[in-house]
């Protein structure tokens, strides 16, 4: 069943059971463990470095949390006027100080070391990792911080379009 009282996200109920936290529902999906040497320290990294930077990107300004959402609406332009103020001390008292968004493109960076010869994180197939990474910053792919850093970094750029078709093909439907 579904705990009503969690009120993180992501949720995800596989197989009757809530699963909290994106590394948890992943490793679930994965068969309860991650599958690679270094996939816990990728995935510790992705967990602890990359999302906490890009998190005080995302809210560093209005202007970016409009970018998250082009579409508008009311509770988006609460948002993007609210948020600038009180969400950065909120993920700034969860995570530690160095969690900057000057941070976002070294631990990207960092994470992307780990490529060597490879398209993916996995090897020759995206894997966990390589998801855990991408779906954070497709969801933040307009903002100004990664248009700038797809254009500068080829190793970014590369992987994040290999990554892109991987995720298009695997969720086409025909009809």
């Amino acid at each position: 069943g579904i705990n009503a009282e969690y009120m993180g996200v992501p949720i995800a109920v596989i197989k009757g059971t809530q699963v909290n936290d994106s590394t948890e529902i992943l490793k679930t999906l994965e068969g309860g463990k991650l599958k690679g040497p270094k996939a816990t320290e990728i995935m510790g990294l992705i967990d602890n470095a990359v999302i906490p930077a890009l998190e005080m990107v995302m809210f560093k300004s209005s202007s970016n949390i409009r970018a998250l959402n082009p579409s508008g609406g009311a509770l988006y332009w609460l948002q993007s006027l609210v948020a600038p103020y009180m969400i950065p001390s909120k993920v700034q008292a969860s995570f530690p100080l160095t969690a900057k968004s000057e941070l976002f493109v070294p631990s990207v960076q960092q994470v992307l070391s780990n490529l060597g010869r490879h398209k993916f994180l996995g090897g020759k197939q995206p894997a966990v990792c390589d998801y855990a990474l991408y779906g954070p910053l497709r969801l933040c792919q307009n903002l100004p911080e990664i248009k700038e850093f797809a254009e500068k970094d080829p190793v970014f750029n590369k992987w994040y379009l290999c990554m892109r078709e991987a995720v298009d093909k695997d969720i086409m439907v025909h009809i």
